[in-house]
């Protein structure tokens, strides 16, 4: 199976397949766990950079780069972001492609779309009906 995950372009990826450095943590280095972060699709990798715990991250086209790879999910692990994340012991790096503006694109569409699932406040109206 193969994953995806955001970079810094100037992070070797070789790293990625190191054992000792197969961990992930939070942006706030709050937390640290086992194994590498990623997603399983771009689209979910985009809407994870949308979202609430993704969006701190400060991906930028041509300075970070889209990894793809190979690998096995850990059991019974538990990410930052389970909804969108998984954590894998990566046994192959298929690709590396700078992050470009279709990419980054993407991440404005997940963003628009998420945004859609906030209560609208030109919705919230009291009955008036309902004197007391």
């Amino acid at each position: 199976m193969t994953f995806f995950r955001v970079q810094t372009a100037d992070r070797d990826t070789a790293e990625l397949l190191d054992p000792t450095g197969q961990y992930s943590h939070t942006w706030s280095y709050g937390r640290t766990n086992v194994g590498i972060s990623v997603c399983d699709s771009i689209e979910d990798l985009a809407l994870y950079l949308a979202s609430a715990i993704g969006n701190g991250i400060p991906v930028q086209a041509d300075t970070w780069a889209l990894v793809e790879l190979a690998g096995d999910v850990i059991p019974g692990s538990k990410p930052v972001d389970p909804e969108f994340e998984s954590l894998i012991i990566p046994t192959a790096i298929i690709s590396v492609r700078p992050v470009d503006s279709a990419f980054m694109a993407m991440i404005a569409e997940s963003a628009e779309f998420l945004a859609s699932f906030d209560p609208d406040p030109a919705l919230d109206f009291e009955d008036d009906n309902n004197d007391e």
